[in-house]
């Protein structure tokens, strides 16, 4: 939803635009209401690099973040 990760949104859309193949694609998964898991990547086109903030009222939620990842937080993923 670009309302809630415009960034994102508008990274898949860069992927769709672009006719080159897709470099490095491994899409798991999509769960509702719109998360999707996996790798989405092309050669020609910039990664997205900006976090997702917390939703509205979800700010000081506590997380269980692994620990690879210990500020994981409320932000979505870097597609």
């Amino acid at each position: 939803r670009p309302d809630l990760s415009l960034p994102s949104v508008q990274y898949i859309q860069r992927l769709l635009d672009d006719p080159s193949p897709c470099s490095d694609c491994n899409f798991y998964r999509a769960e509702k209401p719109g998360i999707l898991q996996g790798i989405l990547a092309k050669d020609k086109v910039e990664p997205n690099t900006i976090l997702g903030e917390c939703p509205e009222g979800l700010e000081s939620m506590q997380h269980d973040c692994p620990e690879h990842d210990p500020n994981c937080g409320c932000r979505g993923p870097i597609m």
